[in-house]
């Protein structure tokens, strides 16, 4: 893959994000070296909550007895102020038995027993596993409807551990309902990661990744802030004078800290002894001011006081119940009117409100820190972005120092917190270089992979990320683009070349559902089937497949992630054909004998007797591997009848149809097609002995590829291979 740079005025990354490098010093103008894990990832998306969760009431006997006998941890209602009133639903809510992480390490790969992680690897086939937010959440403050009896996991008040209510053991029988339910207790809180931290063992000895949800542009309210005990102070990142001191932060090497190799978190009164200097310094001057603290308080007031900015630690009270908003104020972003420019907060009433109640935005404006601030002078506004920076890092390099093996990043960048592009540079640059130095400094690394939800900066974080998603959900979907409202094989072309704007630095990731979608049938004329042949075309594009928990079985329900729900196609006859469908394509792509399928190299085909359009019924592509990939050619043909006989265009051949194709000399070259050299199509999507099973000389087969295509088989994948 030939990437060549191109200028942009401002740092961006340039460190070992493929497996063919060693991790480099971020440098200007250029692009990130893109990881090559990303075209041969297949994501399986879920929330842990709803993947096994289960109605008493719903499925087989033996579903409904397993279901009664579920160990689970019951959620405790708090929304509008614990109000049962407000919710006429709630009794069916509660009624349903949520999952937790344990669930995933139950041995089987029945998905009606439940979606494991046997079920996902050995069934589904996919090699990456995307958890939707785990972390404890806000489930109580201005939550937006009173049925939201989980809240939004996106609303997330500590970074830094797992919501309780995701493992076993913060269920009732182990803790107080109190503390289990909400995991929360400012006094006695129960967290899950020891429960993710063998899920991500086991997901790693079955072949497969996780990946962490993160929306870091803004936190839930109260938020809960603990930090490493392990590493210096944060406030010793904050403490430079004027911006220029603030350069060296980018010298990963220079401003290196053992503590944050393989950090541990002071969230236990235990550990203060084995804390650094700078954070048990913190904790003697937080118990002079602040005698009566204890246990938790007393950690993450510790925690805090060492971060704080000198604005912060003049006005510091004991009081309350030491929220960040409250004592640190300077995280988060001050209200403004247009014509003002971006601030910190100084207060926790001086907090900028969004079209999100449950949440409040944090500091992240680099470019508005210019002018000294009215309050104290200097650039203490630079300062609460510097440690907003900090503490991102923080996050993402403790649960990579763990295991995790990448991030999906909600709201990349956003015009109102300042989230952007250059501050992703600083972070995941950080991030692979210490995971470089973790795993030896090895001459070969393959980083975390990160994977963006973005629609405002594109072009920028297309020097960052791995796998953007950019609308291509959407534009499938919808049509979007499309000269007519019919989704035909040229809106599907329309879709997939959206993607070449990013000039192959940067896949797209190729999904038709994802969390914020409506389900695969909501307004798109989809069934089962022509979701499943859409989905094909998608995977066949270059970029990252990905399904959404419940999409290989044809789930159509609606599945809320703010409260109570479950997935109905574990109790209910799957949509089989569609299924037989998802596990072949997902099949054939892991097939590395099908490598061409993760290149960045595509042709749309054309029908041989009408080569200026294609053939409105069939989405037709040719892939290729790099010509010079040491493991030899690889080529694939792909053709998807995307309605079928439901087609309008059709012309009642309910039956099948057949499609001349025309191979032109440009593709031929491409592919290394020879005239005399005798060749096969070899099908690898429905048995490897099919196909076309006579040879077919070179030329004959430029001059005309037929494939037929029925109702039982809309999508043929065809190999290459020598006779």
């Amino acid at each position: 893959m030939n990437l060549s740079p191109r200028p942009l005025a401002l740092l961006l990354l340039f460190c070992a994000l493929a497996s063919t490098t060693a991790y480099q010093q971020p440098r200007p103008s250029h692009y990130n070296t893109l990881n090559l894990v990303a075209g041969s990832t297949l994501l399986y998306e879920l929330q842990i909550e709803s993947a096994n969760a289960c109605d008493p009431l719903s499925g087989s006997p033996e579903q409904r007895a397993a279901c009664a006998a579920k160990i689970s941890v019951p959620p405790v209602y708090h929304a509008f102020q614990g109000n049962r009133s407000f919710c006429p639903h709630l009794k069916e809510l509660e009624r349903i038995k949520l999952g937790t992480l344990e669930d995933l390490l139950e041995n089987t790969t029945d998905y009606r027993q439940g979606i494991t992680l046997r079920y996902i690897r050995d069934v589904v086939g996919a090699n990456a596993l995307w958890l939707m937010p785990v972390f404890v959440n806000n489930d109580r403050w201005n939550v937006p409807d009173p049925c939201d009896n989980l809240g939004s996991p996106y609303a997330v008040r500590d970074y830094f551990h797992v919501n309780g209510r995701l493992s076993r053991a913060c269920g009732p029988a182990a803790v107080p309902l109190s503390v289990a339910a909400s995991a929360v207790d400012p006094g006695h809180p129960c967290w899950g990661n020891a429960a993710l931290a063998a899920v991500v063992q086991e997901a790693h000895a079955r072949g497969l990744r996780v990946l962490l949800d993160v929306a870091l542009n803004h936190f839930g309210h109260n938020y809960l802030y603990y930090d490493y005990g392990s590493a210096q102070a944060l406030s010793a990142y904050t403490a430079r004078a004027g911006p220029t001191g603030y350069d060296s932060l980018w010298d990963y090497a220079a401003t290196f800290d053992a503590g944050i190799m393989h950090p541990w978190l002071l969230d236990d009164p235990a550990l203060l002894p084995h804390a650094s200097a700078s954070m048990q310094e913190a904790a003697r001057e937080v118990l002079r001011r602040c005698p009566h603290l204890a246990g938790d308080a007393l950690m993450r007031a510790t925690n805090m006081w060492a971060a704080a900015l000198p604005f912060e630690r003049d006005v510091w009270h004991c009081g309350g119940d030491l929220y960040l908003e409250q004592t640190l104020p300077m995280f988060y972003l001050a209200p403004r009117n247009a014509s003002e420019e971006p601030r910190p907060s100084l207060s926790c009433e001086d907090v900028h409100q969004c079209q999100w109640s449950d949440v409040k935005f944090l500091y992240h404006h680099e470019y508005h820190n210019a002018e000294p601030d009215r309050y104290h002078g200097g650039w203490d506004y630079y300062a609460a972005f510097v440690r907003n920076r900090e503490y991102v890092f923080r996050v993402l390099n403790y649960w990579v120092s763990l295991g995790i093996d990448g991030f999906r990043l909600d709201h990349s960048t956003d015009y109102d917190s300042g989230l952007g592009p250059n501050e992703w540079v600083y972070v995941l640059g950080k991030v692979s270089y210490y995971d470089w130095v973790r795993k030896g400094q090895p001459a070969t690394h393959i980083p975390p992979l990160y994977v963006a939800e973005e629609y405002g900066d594109q072009m920028g974080m297309n020097y960052v990320v791995d796998v953007m998603i950019d609308g291509f959900v959407g534009d499938l979907r919808y049509g979007r683009g499309c000269a007519s409202c019919y989704k035909d094989a040229a809106c599907v072309e329309h879709s997939v070349q959206q993607a070449s704007r990013f000039g192959g630095h940067t896949l797209v990731l190729r999904a038709l559902e994802t969390h914020d979608e409506p389900r695969l049938f909501s307004g798109t004329g989809f069934d089962a089937l022509s979701g499943a042949v859409f989905w094909a075309a998608a995977a066949s594009a270059p970029g990252t497949p990905m399904l959404l928990a419940g999409q290989e079985l044809g789930e159509g329900w609606g599945l809320g992630f703010r409260r109570s729900d479950y997935l109905r196609s574990r109790f209910a006859a799957p949509a089989t054909q569609a299924r037989a469908l998802y596990a072949a394509v997902v099949r054939a792509r892991a097939d590395p004998r099908n490598r061409a399928l993760a290149s960045q190299r595509l042709y749309y085909l054309r029908p041989r007797l009408a080569p200026l359009a294609p053939d409105p019924r069939v989405y037709a592509v040719a892939r290729w591997a790099d010509p010079d990939d040491p493991a030899g050619s690889s080529v694939v043909l792909a053709f998807h009848w995307l309605w079928g006989a439901a087609d309008r265009r059709n012309r009642n051949q309910e039956r099948g149809l057949t499609v001349s194709y025309y191979l032109p000399p440009e593709l031929a070259d491409q592919l290394l097609i020879r005239d005399e050299t005798l060749y096969r199509l070899v099908d690898v999507l429905y048995g490897e002995g099919e196909g076309t099973e006579e040879c077919v000389l070179g030329r004959d087969l430029k001059w005309e590829l037929r494939v037929t295509l029925t109702a039982l088989e809309r999508v043929r994948w065809y190999r290459l291979a020598l006779c």
